[in-house]
């Protein structure tokens, strides 16, 4: 009887060891990977990477990319909007020789660029919150010890810190966005309707000097 329990004190023991060395060496191998994403950049890089962790290390992995995938893809967005070369070249002779003096499809882009740039910065604020950094965690059924580790990675470390700066930029960005869309509406609608200008070359001509003031005093709110 004696001889039984031992041989089952020893396979306890066995067990509990295994499970510590494989807890640590999954531990590490995620760590590994944490440390990895963490250098990447929300804008230019890809966090849907390949899974390296096994088991319940696995399923806490993959929730983890989800996330920051996600998030990274909502920040691309943003990014591609407010980069768009289309927006920037609004007040140019080009656009002016095409689209003027009615300028229906200019006034129609930045209206709705202006809409989605806003639109997809809420995206990005609403999942940098806390609690929808929570649901994730959630959907994924997680045990408590993983939940605690889940916690640690996207609430207490440098991807939170991270994440909170990205917002802090768009948010910057948008009210930059936001002010340059509103100002070149105000030069579209001016030119719209005060049609004393032609195009030559690369250059805006007015035949009405007080136009041509009111037109560089608006241009200059933007630069």
């Amino acid at each position: 009887m004696k001889k039984i329990i031992k041989i089952l004190l020893i396979v306890i023991i066995l067990v509990a060891v295994v499970n510590v060395c494989y807890r640590k060496y999954e531990e590490s191998i995620l760590n590994k990977e944490m440390e990895q994403l963490a250098h990447l950049d929300f804008v230019k890089d890809n966090f849907n990477t390949p899974i390296k962790t096994i088991g319940s290390y696995q399923a806490l992995e993959k929730v983890i990319k989800l996330y920051l995938n996600d998030y990274s893809t909502k920040i691309k967005e943003v990014s591609t909007l407010i980069n768009d070369n289309q927006l920037h070249g609004t007040l140019s002779a080009a656009n002016y020789l095409n689209d003027g003096p009615e300028f229906l499809n200019t006034i129609s882009y930045l209206s709705t660029t202006k809409e989605k740039i806003n639109q997809k910065l809420t995206e990005v604020i609403e999942l940098a919150k806390k609690e929808t950094v929570l649901t994730y965690r959630k959907k994924a059924h997680l045990d408590s010890y993983y939940q605690k580790i889940y916690n640690q990675y996207m609430l207490e470390s440098n991807f939170k810190d991270s994440i909170d700066e990205q917002v802090t930029k768009l948010n910057q960005a948008s009210n930059n966005i936001n002010f340059l869309v509103d100002q070149q509406l105000k030069v579209i609608n001016f030119l719209k309707v005060n049609r004393s200008w032609i195009v030559k070359g690369e250059q805006i001509i007015f035949s009405k000097e007080e136009d041509l003031a009111t037109y560089n005093h608006l241009i200059s709110e933007i630069l």
